[in-house]
């Protein structure tokens, strides 16, 4: 089964960007052909047909994409949306129908009207095909989708006006294209994207609780769950409506000009504004390539990302418009003439009117994402009644007395401008008010779990690995969400059952450099939402990880010392002395909870007076002891499995293949100890750097047949009750090592050398 997973917030915007780059290429050049074959009428019939059918069909589609894309926590399934979608469409072809019949038209816009309406319902069901695969932020399938239907649909249409001298067989071809991508592409990636989603499956177990089973096999089946549906339309209802007005908003100036100056002038307007598609473009596909996480962001409570991507989103708004107005002013004539025919270019006052309009429709468009990301429907609906309402008034006064002219300005209405200022005082308000997290008291919240990133090298079988995980088989994972941040691009032996209890793996690998680690892991935190907790165990490291967590907006810092490290300072280099002085400044300032393992580890990260700061403690790990309490072992067969005698004297050792551990001192014991007595064996349990090194120096040494190296083992309690009958612990330097509880557990006599 091919896999599809996320892309990243870059390369979803370069697909969307390049398809919706294609797709409004196509869209205007339809606009070209109808221009250069046909006349400002032909332009004006076409773009009424658009008009009338685009305000019903946004009411009835209900924003369901938007909802969708930004349904973090999972609370509606796919069939619930199709099924809406279809009941939805049908009662657009009525409404529209209707209307059709009711305004009189002549028969051939009518049959125009009709005909797009038709092709508007198969875009209305791939759109909620697309809000799919959006929420799984695989915007290239959608751009795919563009990048075929632009193309197909102006070649289409163009054929169509040509055979038939009509926007009619224009707008058939139009309906073709349309459908011919629905079903060829949208149904099957949509069937694709459920056969990879584990949330769909999951979510077929509530399929099966209430529908009948032949639609609980198949997700891609409409759902016709009543209850299920009437909750969802009233959740989108408002966006519905909200919708509606905005297309209304757009297409008031197309009724009044057609109304009061005909199709010509219609034309010649609809051509010329569609100029603002260019902008537009941008918007939207940054928009929807960001709307996922803007809704992560506000779901996990990190009101500081989310705020900041919606101001650098308007930003882009605003520089967006502002250079369509220069381009306007500058060489609007010119590019009017080349695009069209000179008779649009003696309008190009018009042109620059227009662009002021796009540039705060593109601020309002990037506010009304952040709006539906934060899942404000309801107060959207007098927002934009106000700009709707402002729009018609405007046309009403302007358009009789001064044409073309009236209705660019009427198109850049307060209406829109006041909205946009009360959308973003409205976000800034509930952003202030959320849970921003800014004091621990406020991380105990009933709406989520507490959020802790623990940070360590890799998930390895080391002690402070192993006791997290004894952490995070026996915490509430209901009360409290556990991921890990690694020092590592390897896969580690405790990844795969940390994923699967839930938690996270979150590489964060370049340690060496500093600059390009802190801007990794800020990124890292950005995505991955708010954490109420960053709990570092790297030592001397803590510092910066920490001090990164504050800039960052983490309320809680803790800081762990799992190590004495008091004799490797002293013996370091100046420069290495000058690292731990700093790094041990920013635990200091950075650090909200000290704890350490031992006394002597609290002295060593805390420094001599540390008993007088509240903030540090002691605090003992715990080692749980089942395994060595439950487990009936076979010591004959144990041995053999690792090639030792039943009559050796095993000595074990358990540790990671590093300075700390003292290997080597381990290796002259051997070595004394095999001159006395042949029948002793070292059996050495880990992994690490210095593994390589050591094995060769045991070789050297001719002390391969009395040392095994049995590498990284899950079965530590094992080899302790059934192969070792005495513990080595030489190392140089240790805060409280666990596997020496475990060892003493085993009942195993214990040296423990420092």
């Amino acid at each position: 089964m091919q896999q599809l997973k996320p892309l990243t917030l870059r390369r979803n915007f370069s697909w969307t960007f390049t398809g919706n780059l294609i797709y409004a290429a196509s869209q205007w050049g339809m606009l070209v052909v109808l221009a250069k074959l046909g006349s400002p009428e032909m332009v004006g019939q076409f773009t009424l047909g658009l008009a009338v059918t685009a305000p019903v069909i946004m009411f009835t589609n209900l924003q369901l994409r938007g909802i969708q894309a930004t349904d973090a926590k999972g609370e509606y399934v796919f069939s619930d949306y199709l099924g809406l979608r279809l009941i939805g469409t049908g009662l657009a072809l009525l409404i529209i129908a209707g209307i059709t019949l009711k305004a009189g038209y002549r028969l051939e816009t009518s049959l125009v009207i009709l005909t797009i309406a038709m092709a508007k319902a198969f875009e209305s069901i791939a759109d909620v095909f697309n809000g799919l695969i959006q929420q799984h932020e695989r915007m290239d399938r959608i751009a795919i989708a563009l990048m075929i239907k632009g193309p197909l649909s102006l070649l289409l249409l163009g054929i169509g006006v040509s055979l038939t001298g009509s926007v009619v067989g224009g707008a058939i071809g139009l309906a073709i294209a349309w459908g011919s991508v629905l079903f060829g592409w949208d149904i099957r990636n949509g069937r694709l994207i459920l056969n990879n989603s584990s949330h769909h499956r999951d979510a077929e177990d509530l399929l099966v609780a209430d529908v009948a089973p032949a639609n609980s096999q198949n997700p891609l089946y409409p759902r016709w769950h009543l209850k299920t549906l009437s909750k969802l339309v009233w959740l989108a209802l408002p966006l519905g409506f909200v919708m509606m007005l905005i297309s209304l908003n757009t297409n008031i100036p197309r009724y009044f000009i057609e109304r009061y100056l005909g199709e010509r002038e219609l034309g010649i307007f609809a051509a010329m504004s569609y100029l603002m598609v260019v902008g537009s473009m941008v918007v939207s596909a940054l928009a929807e390539s960001a709307s996922p996480r803007l809704a992560k962001y506000y779901a996990a409570g990190n009101s500081t990302a989310f705020r900041t991507l919606l101001l650098k989103l308007v930003g882009v708004g605003l520089m967006l418009g502002a250079g369509g107005v220069l381009v306007a002013i500058v060489a609007g004539k010119p590019i009017l003439t080349l695009l069209y025919k000179p008779e649009y270019a003696e309008r190009s006052d018009l042109f620059a009117w227009l662009m002021v309009a796009a540039g705060m429709g593109y601020v309002s468009s990037f506010l009304g994402y952040g709006m539906t990301a934060a899942r404000f429907f309801r107060v959207q609906m007098p927002l934009f009644a106000l700009v709707t309402g402002s729009s018609a008034m405007a046309c009403f006064w302007l358009i009789p007395t001064q044409g073309v002219r009236g209705a660019a300005i009427a198109f850049d209405n307060w209406g829109d401008r006041s909205s946009s200022f009360l959308v973003w005082e409205l976000l800034s308000m509930h952003c202030k008010n959320s849970t921003d997290m800014k004091e621990p008291n406020q991380t105990l919240t009933k709406q989520r779990p507490i959020r802790i990133l623990h940070v360590v090298g890799g998930m390895t079988r080391g002690g402070i690995e192993t006791w997290l995980m004894h952490v995070l088989r026996h915490i509430d994972r209901a009360r409290f969400q556990m991921d890990f941040l690694v020092h590592t691009t390897e896969p580690c032996s405790y990844d795969d059952e940390v994923r699967s209890l839930g938690s996270r793996i979150i590489s964060c690998p370049r340690v060496s450099q500093p600059l390009l680690y802190g801007s990794d892991f800020k990124r890292i935190l950005r995505e991955n939402g708010s954490y109420d907790i960053v709990h570092s165990h790297v030592q001397h490291f803590n510092g910066y990880v920490l001090r990164l967590a504050k800039e960052a907006g983490v309320p809680i810092r803790i800081s762990h010392s799992h190590n004495d490290t008091s004799i490797l300072e002293a013996k370091a280099s100046p420069a290495r002395k000058l690292y731990f002085s700093l790094t041990k400044w920013w635990i200091s300032r950075y650090a909200t909870i000290g704890l350490a393992v031992s006394r002597q580890s609290a002295r060593s990260l805390f420094g001599y007076h540390w008993e007088k700061d509240p903030r540090w403690q002691v605090f003992y790990c715990s080692v749980d002891l089942t395994p060595l309490r439950h487990q009936a072992v076979d010591r004959e067969a144990v041995r053999a499995e690792l090639g030792i005698s039943k009559t050796a004297f095993v000595i074990g050792h358990v540790g990671r293949f590093q300075e700390q551990k003292n290997h080597e001192f381990i290796l002259s014991i051997a070595s004394c100890l095999v001159k006395k007595d042949a029948d002793i064996c070292l059996l050495l349990v880990g992994d690490g750097v210095l593994r390589t090194e050591i094995k060769e120096k045991v070789d050297r040494m001719n002390l391969s047949d009395c040392i095994i190296l049995a590498g990284v083992r899950s079965d530590v309690p094992r080899l302790m009750l059934a192969a070792m009958d005495l513990f080595l612990m030489p190392s140089l330097h240790e805060g409280l090592p666990l596997v020496l509880l475990e060892a003493q557990a085993a009942g195993l006599p214990c040296i423990f050398l420092m």
